[in-house]
Order: structure tokens, then sequence, then C-alpha cells
């Protein structure tokens, strides 16, 4: 019983759940509520709603894990023996709790939409499901392309609370636009960060995995190009992901004049640089694997950005 638990936790990827969770609870608690109450305002996504949309947010991301599990049973028996969980807990079981979070995420859904009086974006579910379906299915194995798509969902986690909010933002902006402004450079900057740096590791990502892939004919990035070519594009987008975090100071955008705002940003780009290091370093599939978790604690420690300006 205890080791069927321990699968299902592995199967939806329960640490990453909960910096979903984390992550979208420090954008509504400490980038738009101070902002609102800043000003005397209320927001549009009260904390009941807000828990419904965090719900939602993990019901898709909890799927796009599940179904990536399913598809990928082979090949990750050829690159990480013995970690899937799909063979240990049975197909037919996880085909049931990936329709079941699909289910349930579009039943939360409708309550969202219907209580923020957005029923024109209902369309957004369905479109983000299908969409980490399709990735497990075809885009993964296709160069960067599966990348991109990983990157853009990571972004978007921030990014729905500024959706479900921009009436509010509307709002905040008529009455105190700098104000306002400060929320939107918070929130875009973040998710440029969550972008980049998710794109990053899924390609280290794909280099740990490239001789299982290259067995079951995929077409990542390493394989066709090699490791020289992938390393070349890692540190291009180092060097982007470096320019967006100094961006700010150097535009001089008053909410990143402060010392310590200053200082967590230099502290960001400087585990980048050491990331970088490493990168140029590494060799093997052990290298590889150890490089993708340290990327997994700088995506954490960017969220720290969230937390800075107020």
């Amino acid at each position: 019983m205890f080791r069927d638990i321990t699968r299902f936790l592995r199967l939806i990827r329960l640490p990453n759940l909960l910096v979903v969770i984390l992550t979208q609870v420090l954008v509504y608690y400490r980038v738009f509520l101070p902002a609102y109450e800043s000003v005397g305002l209320k927001p549009i996504v009260n904390e009941w709603r807000f828990s419904h949309l965090v719900l939602v947010t993990l019901a898709i991301s909890a799927s796009g894990f599940i179904i990536n599990d399913l598809r990928d049973a082979k090949v990750d028996e050829l690159n990480r023996p013995g970690t899937n969980p799909v063979p240990a807990l049975g197909r037919d079981l996880v085909q049931w709790l990936y329709a079941l979070s699909i289910l349930g995420g579009f039943l939360l859904s409708l309550i969202v939409a219907f209580r923020l009086n957005e029923l024109a974006y209902l369309w957004l579910y369905p479109t983000s499901v299908g969409l980490l379906a399709l990735y497990s299915w075809k885009l993964k194995g296709l160069p960067l392309v599966g990348n991109l798509v990983i990157g853009l969902y990571c972004a978007s986690v921030p990014g729905i609370i500024g959706l479900a909010e921009r009436v509010g933002l509307g709002r905040l902006r008529r009455q105190d636009p700098e104000t306002a402004l400060t929320v939107w450079r918070t929130l875009l900057i973040f998710m440029l960060f969550a972008f980049l740096a998710t794109w990053l590791r899924e390609l280290v990502k794909d280099l740990e995995d490239r001789e299982g892939d290259r067995k079951v004919k995929l077409r990542t990035f390493p394989i066709l190009y090699g490791v020289k070519a992938t390393r070349w594009l890692a540190y291009l987008i180092a060097i982007i992901t470096a320019l967006a975090l100094a961006a700010p100071i150097f535009l001089e955008w008053p909410s990143y004049q402060s010392r310590f705002v200053q200082s967590y940003l230099g502290f960001l780009i400087a585990c980048l640089a050491i990331i970088v290091w490493f990168f140029s370093r590494a060799n093997s599939s052990k290298d590889w694997h150890k490089l993708s978790t340290v990327l997994k604690l700088y995506l954490l420690l960017g969220l720290g950005l969230l937390a800075s300006f107020w």
C-alpha cells in the first residue's frame, strides 16, 4: 500500500505540483494583493476563486505528468530503468487516473469560468491539456519544439493569474498607473525567467536521455545536431536570461532600484554563470543528470523574484 502511494506521488510529480502551488501563491499574495491594498482595491479573484484556479492548474499539470509517463514507459526503461511508475501501478489504473484528472480539472474550470464570468476562456483548459498530450505523443521528439512547449507552459503558470486579474489590473492602472506597471513588469520578468530557465533545463534533460531517445528514434536537438551545438544554444539561452535579469536595473525601473532587489538579481546572474561553467564541463549522462537537478533548484531560486518588491 505504501509503495503504491509512493508510486502515485511520483506519477503526479508531487514536488513539481508543490512548486506550482507556491508560484501561484506568491504571484497572488506577494504581487497582486499588496498592489491592490496600496490603493484600496479588492481583487477580482477572491481567495475562494483563487483556490479553484490553483486546483485547475494542478489538474492540468498532473494530467501532463501522467500522460508523459504513459507515453514514455518504454524509453524510460532505457534512460532511467525502474523510475517510471506506470508498469508497477498498472497501465489500466494509470489511464483511469489520467481520465479522472482531466474530468476533475474540467469541472473545476467550469466553476471558475462561471464565477468569474469568463466563459469565453473555457477553451484554455482543453487547449492546455491537449497541448501537453500532444507534447508527450509527438512534440517531445522534435528538435526544440517540445522544449519550447514546456517552457511556455511553465511561464503560463504565473501568467494565468494575470489573465484572471486583467480587469482588476485595469482598475489599478486608472488609479495608480505606476503600481500597475510594477505588477506587469514583475509578472513578465518572472514569466520570461521561467520560460528561459525551463528551456535550458529541457535541453539538459535531452542531453541526459539522448542515448535512449536515439534508440526509439526521437529527433531531439542533441541527437540531430550534437552535443557541441547544444552547448552553444544553451550558452545563448543563458546570455539572454542574464540580460533579461539585468535589464530592469539598467532601464532604471523604480521597483528594481532597491539594494536588496539588485543584489538578488545579481545573485541569480552569478548562479547562472556557475551553471554555465558546469555545463561546459559536463560530458556523461551522470553529469547531465546532476546539472538538471541544479537547474531545478535554480528555478526555485527564481521564485524570489516574486517576493522581493513589496
